[in-house]
């Protein structure tokens, strides 16, 4: 089987020309390649100079998949993909994606770039859409980095960053000796170059959640 990175170069795709994601996403997506499974993908793109056509290499990569697209502008049917119309900041929209789609294993945002789009998106998305045991991918995080007055498609950055939730979430993570909550049921957060991933917990790591620290008492 080609490589994401072979895959990649072949549909022009900016995931791998640009942005190198085949050096850190094989890391966690190589096992489920031949899984029988829903991905949804936020952002259709369009498809000049390697910044769309992510179903071409998506639907290579994952070949017994089905592959669902959230796009603010175009709905419409292809060969084992559909294209949802719909805006990743409106939850009327992320509730309609919920409704078709019912679960996927991998979610990837590659809509807006927006911090707060991306953040509203990943609090339903993860919660309600994502399977147990799933990945969900944030890309573009760069524009957290991007001045309070700088624009994308459109949209001010303002004073958001996608940066500063997730690093709050490490004694969510460790919820069993910190005390703190881990409602979203987070497993790990893995930084990398212009892109966060983010695992959900799996059935076991669940049944897990309510076990008695051991050190109890040295807390």
């Amino acid at each position: 089987m080609k490589t994401f990175k072979e895959i990649g170069l072949e549909n022009n795709n900016d995931k791998i020309t640009y942005h190198r994601y085949d050096l850190i996403y094989p890391i966690f997506l190589e096992p489920l390649r031949e899984r029988s499974m829903n991905v949804l993908e936020i952002g259709l793109g369009d498809g000049k100079s390697g910044t769309g056509k992510s179903y071409d290499l998506l639907k290579e990569y994952f070949p017994n998949s089905y592959l669902f697209i959230m796009d603010i502008n175009h709905e419409f049917y292809g060969d084992g993909y559909e294209v949802i119309k719909g805006d990743q900041n409106n939850i009327e929209d992320l509730k309609n994606v919920y409704n078709r789609v019912g679960s996927a294993e991998i979610i990837i945002d590659d809509g807006s770039h927006h911090p707060r789009h991306q953040f509203n998106s990943f609090c339903f998305l993860f919660d309600k859409l994502l399977s147990n045991g799933g990945y969900y991918i944030i890309e573009d995080i760069e524009c957290s980095y991007w001045s309070k007055d700088s624009e994308v498609y459109g949209y001010e950055i303002g004073y958001d960053n996608i940066f500063d939730f997730f690093k709050r979430q490490i004694d969510s993570v460790n919820s069993e000796f910190s005390g703190k909550n881990n409602p979203l049921k987070i497993s790990f957060i893995t930084f990398a170059k212009n892109c966060i991933i983010i695992k959900k917990q799996s059935d076991e790591e669940i049944s897990l959640n309510k076990r008695e620290y051991r050190f109890k008492h040295m807390l």
